[in-house]
């Protein structure tokens, strides 16, 4: 199979790897985890985010528009704010189980 690249469980092919790093792509700016680690605690919105993390709102915005194309994270409507949270409670526990190996490994102090 000329798209096989190893075997990781389940078979890899070349367009799974390609999905892969895109996920890696985006989870790889320091803003972006920011974010995903305070919606984490709770669905916030966009001018919450851009104070808490000492961010300009287009900025938090630009970040968040990436995140929800990737499908991180999704917005809720109330009466006059969009409040972004994270896409799924698999992906909650992923994360907090992503940092909490990280930390395992000392790479976060």
């Amino acid at each position: 199979m000329k798209n096989l690249l190893y075997k990781w469980g389940d078979i890899i092919f070349e367009k799974d790897v390609e999905k892969l790093a895109n996920v890696f792509s985006v989870l790889g700016s320091p803003i972006r985890i920011k974010i995903l680690s305070l919606l984490l605690e709770r669905p916030y919105c966009v001018n919450h985010i851009s104070k808490s993390l000492n961010i300009s709102q287009p900025l938090a915005s630009q970040h968040l528009k990436s995140l929800k194309e990737n499908g991180f994270v999704i917005c809720e409507r109330d009466a006059q704010r969009i409040r972004y949270k994270i896409s799924s409670e698999e992906f909650k526990e992923f994360l907090n189980k992503l940092i909490s190996e990280i930390k395992k490994l000392e790479v976060i102090k």
